[in-house]
């Protein structure tokens, strides 16, 4: 592979696509969740990393190889929340260390967003396709004994998804990875160090006057169908805090 790669490890619902956007807008080669996309096989990676391996060997490396040279250099950035979800191995495994974005956002943010999408993990279509399971391999395992509320399972996702930013932060470092940490606030609240680091990272100077109208646009994107699922008027800040505490107390650690 001659360029360099760029993906991110984030939870989703978090401004993966404006950060495309903006970076697309500043000159660098920039996708959001493009085809050939990693959730046609996700689902049954979880069981078999050698579709993900094939995946990569036979589509999606081929694939970013075939696009044209960028003027502004060989760096491909793709955003999407499934790269965390078993493709990071099978990538390595080929020889091919890319350098990781981790974008976060606060976890009850993401939580609330994802289950008013009905994103649910192991409930819904949308979260059996495109959300990790407590119940897939390699995942913080959740106490059988209780039943979950969908919004529990929203938050047990975001907490599996820290930790796996957490590791692969520490794993992919010592391999060579170059690592950038941001929060989304600080993106869209156009945080100067947010900013300057960007453009460190990228190699490229990032700036939002070029195109200001990108964070309207990515307010209304973000709030899309977001009141199809509405949550009960009298949850208080102390219910979430006992939900989340209970999800926290009963997490059993990777082997």
């Amino acid at each position: 592979m001659s360029k360099r790669l760029i993906f991110t490890i984030t939870t989703g619902r978090s401004g993966s696509k404006y950060i495309t956007q903006v970076l697309r807008a500043n000159g660098v080669q920039a996708f959001h969740e493009p085809a050939p996309n990693f959730v046609e096989v996700m689902r049954d990676a979880q069981r078999d990393s050698r579709l993900a391996r094939d995946f990569w060997k036979y589509y999606k490396l081929p694939h970013i190889q075939s696009l044209k040279s960028h003027p502004n250099g060989h760096t491909y950035f793709e955003s999407s929340h499934m790269f965390c979800k078993g493709f990071i191995e099978p990538l390595l495994d080929l020889g091919v260390i890319p350098d990781i974005l981790i974008l976060k956002r606060d976890n009850r943010a993401v939580a609330l967003s994802l289950l008013r999408l009905e994103t649910v993990p192991d409930i819904t279509p949308l979260g059996l396709k495109w959300l990790l399971s407590p119940n897939d391999p390699h995942v913080y395992k959740l106490s059988p004994q209780k039943p979950w509320t969908p919004y529990q399972l929203c938050y047990w996702y975001t907490l599996e998804t820290d930790r796996r930013a957490r590791y692969y932060e520490r794993y992919l470092s010592g391999l060579g990875a170059a690592i950038l940490k941001i929060e989304s606030k600080d993106l869209f609240e156009e945080n100067p160090t947010c900013l300057q680091n960007l453009s460190t990272f990228f190699q490229t100077e990032i700036s939002l006057e070029r195109q200001p109208e990108l964070r309207t646009s990515a307010f209304m994107q973000n709030k899309r169908k977001d009141m199809k699922l509405s949550l009960s008027e009298t949850m208080t800040e102390a219910d979430f805090e006992r939900m989340e505490q209970e999800v926290r107390a009963s997490l059993i650690p990777l082997e």
